[in-house]
């Protein structure tokens, strides 16, 4: 199983993510900003670091981690372990 590292010590397995947002500019809709505040309300967000400002949230079925890591790194390492797990080879590029 794969993991994907959201920052400190705290990883996830890959195939429990639903997805991955960009924080500035996810949370402009009200949509965004009332699922957060739900989440929050709920105990279901999990801030990953508090001394920086967050970058990204990653949603799983239980929980909603915020992160100080930008989400193209965050899909980046899970894009990675899947291009890895496909077995194809280093030099093919899907």
């Amino acid at each position: 199983m794969a993991y994907v590292h959201l920052g400190a010590d705290i990883t996830v397995p890959e195939n429990e993510i639903i997805g991955i947002f960009d924080m500035d500019i996810t949370t402009v809709t009200a949509g965004a900003r009332e699922y957060l505040a739900r989440a929050q309300r709920h105990g279901g967000i999990y801030y990953v670091s508090l001394d920086v400002v967050p970058r990204s949230f990653v949603v799983t079925a239980g929980r909603v981690y915020v992160t100080t890591v930008a989400r193209r790194t965050l899909r980046g390492r899970a894009c990675v372990r899947a291009y890895e797990d496909s077995g194809a080879s280093a030099g093919t590029r899907r």
